[in-house]
């Protein structure tokens, strides 16, 4: 997607993200901006704060041909705002809002910037809260019990839990 590939190209590790998403026919300036508790506004000219960052901007001087932009967050509860600062384009640009909590998207945001809102006059997209995830439990069923005692000759034939450790005396 979309989005996967300007993580990739970005290098984008972070386990909490809110990103910013829209078609390359739309070559406005589309910016997200995210509050912090305190207040402090993550955005183009605030790009960095409180472990959080903004990680790329798309079409600050020109359309891109798949335009996103991307904040990596910590936990914690942001609103988020979106801002056509350069309209280049008339009508509508659609643009989606996702949030992404361990490389899993757990909310998405389909919104229009219609044709006569005005620069500044910031969208309102939510607020979220990032709260630590709690660890999966993983349970086999019964069928995979059985699956699985029916090969259990097979594989400890097969792998050995032998380990060969290499030493420094092991060495001539």
């Amino acid at each position: 997607s979309q989005l996967s590939r300007a993580f990739e190209k970005h290098g984008i590790t972070s386990k909490y993200t809110i990103s910013l998403v829209w078609d390359g026919k739309y070559t406005d300036d589309l910016d997200i901006h995210v509050i912090l508790h305190d207040g402090t506004e993550i955005y183009y000219g605030c790009r960095k704060a409180r472990g959080c960052i903004l990680d790329f901007d798309a079409n600050v001087t020109h359309g891109e041909e798949e335009p996103v932009e991307n904040v990596s967050v910590v936990l914690g509860t942001y609103k988020i705002l979106v801002n056509n600062y350069t309209r280049r384009t008339c009508g509508d640009v659609p643009f989606q809002v996702i949030i992404r909590q361990d490389g899993v998207i757990v909310e998405t945001y389909d919104e229009i910037w219609p044709r006569h809102r005005h620069s500044g006059d910031k969208m309102n997209i939510c607020t979220y809260t990032f709260k630590e995830s709690a660890p999966v439990e993983l349970v086999m069923s019964d069928a995979e019990k059985r699956r699985a005692a029916a090969h259990e000759k097979e594989w400890t034939e097969k792998f050995s839990p032998e380990v060969n450790l290499a030493t420094l005396e092991s060495f001539p």
